[in-house]
């Protein structure tokens, strides 16, 4: 699974005070096999590891959006 840029930029504010990791951690200890996502195709068969993994700036510390600096320029002004 992927997360959309604007999703990255709103949670990269948790990184710094923690929250967004010990979210992860809570979400990662329960039992489940598929996520249905609200607004992308679904459901998707993963387990918690999985559902994490999109999450890697959160461990890093770095949030690099992974699409180009034109489709999210708005988005990082905003976040300024």
């Amino acid at each position: 699974p992927a997360l959309l840029p604007i999703i990255q930029i709103i949670l990269n504010r948790g990184v710094g005070d923690g929250s967004l990791q010990r979210w992860l951690d809570t979400v990662r200890q329960w039992d489940f096999q598929r996520v249905v996502p609200a607004h992308l195709d679904g459901p998707l068969d993963i387990g918690p590891d999985q559902f994490v993994e999109p999450f890697q700036f959160a461990t890093s510390g770095r949030n690099e959006i992974r699409f180009c600096d034109e489709d999210v320029a708005l988005l990082r002004e905003a976040e300024a």
